[in-house]
């Protein structure tokens, strides 16, 4: 009887095989994936402070009757009492270098620098995927990521600017300030239906 299988040469080749082509593959799936992470905790965050101002605001009153009270010097305490009891984090801290920042620390890791702009009158949100990477006016678009309350109520991503056509957006996004200063880039995501795109200057 003729016994069929396979050789020790034709195994080895079939191994060798399969290891080239996970070896292509992996970094682009493992990119994507660190991307949906990414994106997932974007569209959480926006999410997170949008009801913790629809929360407030029935408590509270309108939004545009208690925002025009905050100041840089009162900012601490104007989001203890509008904001905090709103969103559920581990920890909050006061940190003042020049501005009075509220840094505050999620459940699942990220976290969030905020303060009051006082030449816009934003207020701004500087939020990092990882606690550890969050610092006062930090958002480079790839650990941190810009977001406001605009002087009118609203919370957008990035600025309280005109809408820009996503080439400007994708190159405002690729041409920042400095490596820590990308404003436009959150915009980019949420324009592009919370994706990050293969032009995304990621």
């Amino acid at each position: 009887m003729r016994k069929n299988g396979f050789t020790l040469a034709e195994v080895l080749i079939t191994l060798g095989i399969i290891g080239v082509v996970a070896a292509l593959t992996m970094p682009a799936l493992i990119a994507n994936y660190q991307k949906q992470i990414k994106v997932t905790k974007l569209k959480k965050f926006y999410s997170v402070i949008n009801q913790a101002m629809k929360l407030s605001s029935v408590d509270n009153g309108d939004l545009e009757a208690w925002l025009p009270d905050v100041t840089n010097a009162n900012f601490p305490d104007w989001y203890k009492e509008y904001l905090s009891p709103y969103i559920q984090t581990l920890e909050t801290t006061i940190i003042t270098l020049g501005h009075n920042y509220v840094q505050t620390a999620f459940n699942d890791g990220s976290g969030f620098v905020t303060y009051r702009n006082l030449i816009n009158t934003n207020i701004w949100f500087f939020y990092c995927l990882e606690y550890k990477n969050c610092e006062p006016e930090s958002f480079n678009g790839k650990d941190t990521f810009l977001f406001s309350i605009c002087p009118d109520g609203r919370f957008r991503t990035s600025g309280c600017f005109d809408d820009l056509s996503r080439e400007e957006l994708l190159y405002l996004c690729k041409n920042p300030d400095s490596d820590k200063k990308r404003h436009y880039c959150t915009r980019l995501i949420e324009l592009d239906d919370w994706q990050i795109k293969d032009d995304y200057p990621w």
